[in-house]
Protein backbone atom coordinates (compact mmCIF):
# COMPACT_ATOMS: atom_id res chain seq x y z
CA UNK A 1 0.00 0.00 0.00
CA UNK A 2 2.94 3.04 0.98
CA UNK A 3 4.37 1.52 -2.89
CA UNK A 4 1.12 3.13 -3.93
CA UNK A 5 0.59 6.18 -2.33
CA UNK A 6 4.53 6.72 -3.31
CA UNK A 7 4.05 5.99 -6.49
CA UNK A 8 0.78 8.47 -6.98
CA UNK A 9 3.16 10.76 -5.08
CA UNK A 10 5.49 10.73 -7.83
CA UNK A 11 2.58 10.95 -10.38
CA UNK A 12 1.41 13.83 -8.79
CA UNK A 13 4.41 15.67 -8.58
CA UNK A 14 5.66 15.05 -11.96
CA UNK A 15 2.31 16.40 -13.57
CA UNK A 16 2.70 19.44 -11.42
CA UNK A 17 6.42 20.04 -12.60
CA UNK A 18 4.81 19.99 -16.27
CA UNK A 19 2.55 22.00 -16.01
CA UNK A 20 3.30 24.48 -19.04
CA UNK A 21 0.66 27.50 -17.31
CA UNK A 22 2.52 30.98 -18.71
CA UNK A 23 3.67 33.49 -16.01
CA UNK A 24 2.87 37.06 -16.57
CA UNK A 25 6.43 38.37 -17.55
CA UNK A 26 7.54 41.67 -17.06
CA UNK A 27 8.31 43.85 -20.33
CA UNK A 28 11.30 43.52 -22.02
CA UNK A 29 12.65 47.44 -22.14
CA UNK A 30 15.44 48.02 -24.69
CA UNK A 31 18.05 51.19 -24.82
CA UNK A 32 19.69 52.79 -27.27
CA UNK A 33 22.32 56.00 -27.08
CA UNK A 34 22.06 57.59 -30.08
CA UNK A 35 25.97 59.07 -31.68
CA UNK A 36 27.24 60.11 -35.16
CA UNK A 37 30.18 57.40 -34.65
CA UNK A 38 27.64 54.81 -34.63
CA UNK A 39 25.94 55.79 -37.91
CA UNK A 40 27.45 53.91 -41.68
CA UNK A 41 28.12 55.38 -43.52
CA UNK A 42 29.96 57.84 -41.38
CA UNK A 43 27.62 61.22 -41.68
CA UNK A 44 28.97 64.70 -42.79
CA UNK A 45 30.12 67.10 -39.23
CA UNK A 46 31.75 69.43 -38.03
CA UNK A 47 34.76 68.68 -35.56
CA UNK A 48 32.91 70.01 -32.40
CA UNK A 49 29.76 67.83 -33.18
CA UNK A 50 27.98 67.34 -30.61
CA UNK A 51 24.42 65.67 -31.78
CA UNK A 52 23.28 62.63 -29.63
CA UNK A 53 19.95 60.93 -28.35
CA UNK A 54 18.77 58.41 -26.68
CA UNK A 55 15.62 55.79 -26.87
CA UNK A 56 13.53 53.69 -24.44
CA UNK A 57 11.46 50.91 -26.14
CA UNK A 58 9.35 48.45 -24.68
CA UNK A 59 8.26 45.00 -25.91
CA UNK A 60 4.79 43.71 -25.36
CA UNK A 61 5.39 40.21 -26.84
CA UNK A 62 4.05 41.63 -30.40
CA UNK A 63 4.81 45.24 -30.71
CA UNK A 64 7.49 47.57 -29.55
CA UNK A 65 6.68 50.93 -28.33
CA UNK A 66 9.20 53.64 -28.75
CA UNK A 67 9.95 57.21 -27.10
CA UNK A 68 13.70 59.15 -27.46
CA UNK A 69 14.53 62.77 -27.74
CA UNK A 70 17.61 64.33 -29.77
CA UNK A 71 19.56 67.36 -29.50
CA UNK A 72 22.51 69.71 -31.13
CA UNK A 73 21.75 67.80 -35.06
CA UNK A 74 22.96 69.77 -38.02
CA UNK A 75 19.63 71.05 -38.90
CA UNK A 76 16.00 69.73 -38.24
CA UNK A 77 15.96 66.18 -38.15
CA UNK A 78 13.74 65.07 -41.54
CA UNK A 79 12.77 61.42 -40.09
CA UNK A 80 13.72 58.33 -37.96
CA UNK A 81 13.44 54.88 -38.40
CA UNK A 82 14.02 51.15 -36.57
CA UNK A 83 16.39 49.75 -38.75
CA UNK A 84 17.42 45.90 -39.35
CA UNK A 85 20.82 45.90 -38.83
CA UNK A 86 23.85 44.78 -36.52
CA UNK A 87 25.94 46.98 -34.99
CA UNK A 88 28.49 48.57 -38.06
CA UNK A 89 25.87 47.16 -40.31
CA UNK A 90 23.38 49.54 -42.36
CA UNK A 91 20.06 47.99 -42.46
CA UNK A 92 17.02 48.61 -44.39
CA UNK A 93 14.48 50.61 -42.30
CA UNK A 94 11.53 48.35 -41.12
CA UNK A 95 9.38 50.98 -38.36
CA UNK A 96 8.84 54.41 -39.45
CA UNK A 97 9.06 56.59 -36.11
CA UNK A 98 7.34 60.33 -35.37
CA UNK A 99 9.64 63.24 -35.03
CA UNK A 100 9.10 66.11 -33.14
CA UNK A 101 11.19 69.25 -33.29
CA UNK A 102 11.32 71.69 -30.20
CA UNK A 103 9.04 74.83 -30.61
CA UNK A 104 12.71 76.84 -29.70
CA UNK A 105 15.35 74.70 -31.61
CA UNK A 106 14.66 72.67 -34.69
CA UNK A 107 18.00 70.82 -33.96
CA UNK A 108 16.21 69.19 -30.76
CA UNK A 109 13.20 67.35 -30.52
CA UNK A 110 11.24 64.23 -29.81
CA UNK A 111 10.75 60.42 -31.42
CA UNK A 112 7.72 58.29 -30.46
CA UNK A 113 5.72 55.87 -32.76
CA UNK A 114 2.24 54.49 -31.71
CA UNK A 115 3.12 50.87 -30.62
CA UNK A 116 2.77 49.96 -34.00
CA UNK A 117 6.16 48.39 -34.74
CA UNK A 118 5.69 44.21 -34.99
CA UNK A 119 9.41 43.57 -35.02
CA UNK A 120 11.18 39.54 -34.68
CA UNK A 121 11.18 38.83 -30.78
CA UNK A 122 14.53 36.83 -31.40
CA UNK A 123 16.56 39.38 -33.58
CA UNK A 124 15.58 42.43 -31.02
CA UNK A 125 16.53 40.65 -28.10
CA UNK A 126 20.26 39.88 -29.59
CA UNK A 127 20.40 43.43 -30.80
CA UNK A 128 19.77 43.12 -34.78
CA UNK A 129 17.82 46.21 -34.42
CA UNK A 130 18.77 49.96 -34.35
CA UNK A 131 17.73 53.67 -34.23
CA UNK A 132 18.54 56.31 -36.51
CA UNK A 133 17.78 60.01 -37.34
CA UNK A 134 18.46 61.68 -40.68
CA UNK A 135 18.74 65.24 -41.49
CA UNK A 136 19.10 66.85 -45.20
CA UNK A 137 23.04 67.62 -44.37
CA UNK A 138 22.72 63.15 -43.54
CA UNK A 139 19.99 61.65 -45.47
CA UNK A 140 21.26 58.44 -45.10
CA UNK A 141 21.31 59.16 -40.57
CA UNK A 142 23.42 61.60 -38.52
CA UNK A 143 22.90 59.62 -35.54
CA UNK A 144 22.29 55.65 -34.67
CA UNK A 145 22.42 53.51 -31.86
CA UNK A 146 22.05 49.89 -31.44
CA UNK A 147 18.60 48.69 -29.48
CA UNK A 148 19.79 46.53 -26.70
CA UNK A 149 18.60 45.37 -23.02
Amino acid sequence: MNKLYLALGFVAFGLAACNNTPTAPGVPTYNANLTSGKEIPAPTVPNDYKGAGSVKATWDGKKLTVTGNYAALTGPATAAHIHEGQPGVAGDPVCPLKVTADATDNKKGTLSNDGDCALNEDKLRFGFYYVNIHTAANTSGEIRGQLTK
